[in-house]
């Protein structure tokens, strides 16, 4: 589904990737999909070594405290769900402002 959506972007488009390892197939797929159609793509990612990072023109790593991997997968999700909701409302105030 994310390869489908990924084909139908332009360079008018932004791609968000999220991938805690930063090497979910499904994800990459996407992304290479969507850079092929000179996409730009930002990620969010807790390795900032990873095949996706790579592929990004920007990188946002989450962190964790270090917990055991189910307190901490949420805790990076949570994470993450904050900076896609922080990009979305600042998109949002510049399309407001330009009417674009």
């Amino acid at each position: 589904m994310c390869a489908v959506s990924a084909s139908m972007l332009d360079e008018n488009s932004l791609v968000i990737a999220i991938s805690d390892s930063g090497a979910t197939r499904e994800i990459l797929d996407a992304v290479t999909i969507a850079r092929k159609n000179r996409v730009a793509a930002i990620c969010l990612t807790t390795n900032r070594h990873s095949p996706l990072a790579r592929m990004c023109d920007d990188v946002l790593i989450t962190a964790s405290s270090g917990m055991n991997i189910s307190e901490r997968s949420e805790e990076v999700r949570l994470s993450q769900y904050l900076i896609v909701d922080t990009i979305c409302s600042y998109i949002r105030s510049i399309t407001d402002q330009t009417g674009q």
